[in-house]
């Protein structure tokens, strides 16, 4: 029949694994401050509810029609059931000013950090961005997948050139790649058209700091961005509720719920200002802003 179609065949690419989650908390604009901080027991889950602006003639349509259709804002969080530890650090740990104690005379402020909740399996042996690309260390199932070093040659390249000369890539870059040189500050490049394995030069869009001999930048590893990672740059916690019982082997299940705010860093692009899921880089997020780290390297 003309308007049938097929269901995609069985494969790894329409049914994948993605598995648990850890939890990290720390600040996804310092280096080396993200933690997983305890054990998580059962699923996680991450909503994201829409506000809508509704057109409507409910006179004559009825009030369950919408003729037209804005959406005006948007909401995230995230609901983690913790596993407490035996000095009770984790209801410290997630109350909202990090206190066991409950109540005061006036009103406070509650702690801001950054969250990331990356799939165990897409973290291996350890997951990190150098200059803005995911480098993955062997471990829980996976493949090394290290970042690899781009490097300007002794030309260089003026600012506004739309080409970098380079010492020969030891490997391919896909185009739309964000790439951040150091020494110097401002030099995040977009890479426009693919550039093979052992090519001189990459093409960019107009450079807006030149580049000198010598400077270098990283590319992701060709499996170490993840896919299915959430990353929220500035979250309050509810201070969770907390039973006593013999269920789950009398561990003590703390259900903590993260609430994205609104993020009025200019760093932050418009689109992800509450958070992203994927590869924040590679979607507008400057390379020389973004740290997470899972491991110590």
């Amino acid at each position: 029949m003309a308007n049938s179609n097929k269901l995609p065949t069985v494969s790894t690419a329409t049914s994948y694994r993605v598995g648990r989650v850890m939890a990290f908390i720390g600040d996804i604009f310092t280096t080396n401050t993200f933690k997983a901080p305890c054990q998580i027991q059962g699923r996680v889950r991450v909503n994201v509810p829409a506000t809508w602006g509704d057109l409507k003639l409910e006179d004559t349509l009825g009030p369950d029609v919408v003729l037209e259709r804005t959406m005006e804002g948007e909401g995230l969080s995230a609901t983690i059931p913790f596993v407490n530890d035996r000095a009770n650090s984790v209801r410290q740990y997630f109350s909202p000013m990090g206190r066991l104690g409950v109540g005061s005379t006036s009103q406070e402020v509650p702690t801001l950090t950054s969250l990331a909740l990356v799939p165990t399996f897409e973290i291996g042996g350890g997951l990190r961005t150098i200059q803005g690309a995911w480098n993955l260390d062997a471990g829980f199932g996976r493949l090394a997948s290290p970042a690899t070093t781009v490097t300007v040659s002794a030309a260089g390249a003026a600012q506004n050139a739309i080409s970098v000369p380079v010492a020969a890539l030891p490997a391919a870059i896909p185009i739309n790649t964000y790439l951040y040189f150091l020494p110097g500050t401002g030099k995040l490049v977009k890479v426009t058209a693919a550039a093979a394995q052992g090519a001189a030069s990459i093409t960019t869009d107009p450079i807006p700091v030149a580049l000198v001999s010598g400077d270098l930048a990283y590319v992701s590893g060709a499996a170490a961005a993840p896919k299915h990672a959430w990353f929220m740059w500035g979250i309050t916690t509810d201070s969770p509720d907390w039973e006593y019982g013999r269920e789950d082997g009398g561990r003590q299940i703390i259900t903590v719920t993260a609430t994205a705010l609104h993020s009025f860093n200019p760093a932050v692009p418009e689109g992800m200002k509450l958070g992203f899921s994927g590869d924040p880089v590679q979607a507008g997020f400057p390379a020389d802003k973004f740290f997470f780290q899972s491991v110590t390297p």
